[in-house]
């Protein structure tokens, strides 16, 4: 089987993980917009505390504490986890640097925090810029055969890509704060191939168009995703 980008970032990241895990039996974890399912590869397992804005998504979770609110607005603490990760939600939030700050600061000295999401220079994120919610929904249910596909609690969920997500942009705040960026990458995870074997003429034309695009800006335009692991500053960067 052809190993793909997305099976060596992952790969990667399990390697990441597992060194600055290493000797714990157990460690607490923040998942910050974790919905129904946590999603960090570990064979440590975490004392769980998630939060989402969505009962539905939290209801499906098994996480060991479930906070219902806005992550803009929650009180995440100060220092009380090991660990947190914000896995595709940051394109969801209208201050994602507001929130990336207070899950630094709700991080201990030595622990990390994972940001995972949509590049905002990829063809993918920019369609989805560019088209309405509506227009998302109904690429899940007819393209993607999902027919519960924008029901409450469940995907596609309403988009900002805000600038500051921008993986370069994310990087400069985080060094500018004087966090530590373990690994960071960029790769892609995009629905293209089954895309192509669902409607192959539109997955020709993102196909052409993601070249074209990608030889105009001088990026990878089917880089659709990126992973960053950050060990926050002493004080958290408060």
């Amino acid at each position: 089987m052809r190993t793909t980008a997305r099976d060596e970032m992952e790969a990667e990241l399990r390697t990441v993980i597992s060194e600055w895990q290493e000797g714990r039996s157990s460690f607490r974890l923040l998942d910050a917009g974790g919905g129904s399912l946590s999603r960090i590869p570990t064979e440590v397992v975490p004392v769980l505390t998630v939060v989402d804005i969505s009962p539905e998504q939290l209801e499906r979770n098994i996480a060991d504490e479930k906070i219902l609110g806005d992550l803009h607005e929650v009180d995440l603490g100060v220092a009380r986890f090991d660990a947190a990760v914000a896995w595709d939600v940051i394109e969801h939030l209208a201050d994602p640097w507001k929130v990336v700050r207070k899950l630094l600061a709700a991080v201990v000295p030595g622990g990390i925090v994972i940001l995972a999401g949509p590049s905002r220079y990829s063809l993918q994120a920019l369609v989805t810029r560019l088209t309405p919610h509506s227009f998302h929904v109904w690429v899940y249910r007819h393209i993607f055969k999902k027919p519960h596909a924008g029901e409450p609690g469940r995907a596609p969920f309403p988009t900002v890509h805000h600038a500051d997500i921008s993986p370069d942009r994310l990087a400069d705040l985080i060094a500018k704060a004087g966090h530590e960026l373990l690994y960071f990458r960029t790769y892609e995870r995009s629905k293209r191939g089954k895309l192509k074997k669902t409607v192959p003429l539109l997955g020709l034309a993102y196909d052409m168009a993601a070249r074209i695009g990608s030889s105009v800006s001088g990026r990878n335009m089917l880089e659709s995703d990126f992973v960053m692991v950050i060990r926050p500053a002493a004080d958290g960067g408060r």
